[in-house]
């Protein structure tokens, strides 16, 4: 894992607040186990967003896996422009340039493994219950721990890059969010496990890289298993039909 140097080279990308990097990303190079998903990691303080960030710098070439990290975000986003509450360094907030083939451009399969992706790391961490709400929740009960958000990039030869977006709830309380919020959230430490952010992304990375390196679709009965075993039932039945 290479991070991003140079002098001001941070500091010119647009969107960034804080171009210093938090110090538990720094020890993320070891133990992190993949072969595209994390390589390079650009990290940083505080960005608007990770997604903007990570959009400037594919825009701009960036390679395939390059992972965007935030310690915080002022302007966090889910689907549909909805705010994404980000509580600084209580969360996971990153962000990865995805350059995919021709046979794995389909976003819906993308969001799909993202999910499955999060809910195992969650349960290797040892967090149970985890469900799958269609398109983008990842919740223990009926409380969202998780989030992803898709954004792909077309241009005239179809999709140049696609951009995954994930933020995890890490070591939040309830005081740390407006009750609205806090009635229908939860975060890893709420549901019993104290858990770094490092391990939580280390964890998070792996299993992404594990779903996505099955570009020629081998895994896909075993994606599709692991994802309708947690998914609520309106998806299971789409899940199924794209099976059949």
């Amino acid at each position: 894992m290479h991070a991003m140097k140079g002098p001001g080279v941070k500091e010119q990308i647009a969107g960034v607040v804080d171009p210093s990097e938090p110090e538990w990303v720094r020890e993320l190079a070891v133990g992190l186990h993949s072969d595209i998903i994390g390589h390079p990691v650009c990290a940083f303080a505080k960005v608007t967003s990770t997604m903007d960030v990570a959009k400037q710098l594919a825009n701009a070439g960036a390679p395939e896996g390059l992972t965007v990290i935030a310690g915080e975000q002022t302007e966090g986003r889910g689907r549909m422009g909805r705010k994404w509450v980000s509580t600084g360094d209580k969360g996971l907030y990153l962000s990865v340039i995805l350059r995919p083939s021709a046979s794995c451009q389909d976003t819906d399969r993308i969001a799909l493994f993202a999910g499955v992706a999060i809910a195992e790391a969650l349960e290797v961490l040892g967090i149970k219950g985890t469900r799958l709400k269609w398109p983008n929740d990842v919740l223990i009960g009926k409380k969202k721990i998780a989030g992803v958000l898709i954004e792909p990039r077309t241009g005239a030869k179809g999709v140049e890059f696609v951009l995954l977006g994930l933020g995890i709830n890490v070591a939040q309380t309830e005081s740390d969010w407006d009750p609205g919020v806090a009635q229908i959230a939860t975060s890893c430490l709420l549901e019993g496990i104290d858990v770094s952010n490092r391990v939580v992304a280390l964890t998070v990375l792996h299993r992404l890289d594990h779903w996505y390196a099955d570009e020629d679709g081998k895994g896909e009965r075993e994606l599709l298993s692991a994802w309708t075993a947690r998914g609520e039932p309106d998806k299971k039945e789409q899940a199924d039909d794209a099976d059949d």
